[in-house]
């Protein structure tokens, strides 16, 4: 799935590709560009620690391609919005009753309980100045 989103993000003027995260052991350290099978070397390393590629990478989208079920994203979901970093998800499960400001793609509040206190999370800068 990841690989997939990358291709598209290298392609789109206007993005810059600056991190990547993988779950699957045998894929931490391998350059992004072999992974995707450019054949070159991207610079871009994949990470098995997200905290660490979040504050190597510093971005301001993510796209949280990891899983397919909400359940099993929620701890890298909820990692991203603590550093104030967007999240576009795959996950495939609509979600209801939550607090304001923080949705799916389907248009419904991501529930509370996955991230945690989403009012600590509000309005809180993705990097400090």
């Amino acid at each position: 799935m990841g690989t997939g989103n990358a291709h598209l993000v290298l392609r789109k003027q206007g993005l810059a590709l600056v991190g990547a995260y993988g779950r699957r052991a045998e894929r931490s350290g391998l350059d992004l560009g072999h992974a995707m099978g450019l054949g070159w070397d991207l610079g871009i390393r994949i990470g098995a620690d997200l905290d660490a590629v979040i504050r190597q990478g510093r971005p301001h989208v993510a796209i949280q391609a990891t899983c397919p079920r909400l359940a099993d994203a929620a701890e890298e979901i909820s990692i991203l919005v603590g550093y104030g970093v967007h999240v576009i998800s795959f996950a495939e499960e609509r979600v209801l009753d939550a607090p304001p400001g923080l949705y799916s793609m389907a248009d419904r509040p991501v529930p509370a309980a996955i991230l945690g206190d989403a009012r600590q999370l509000r309005g809180a800068p993705a990097w400090p100045s």
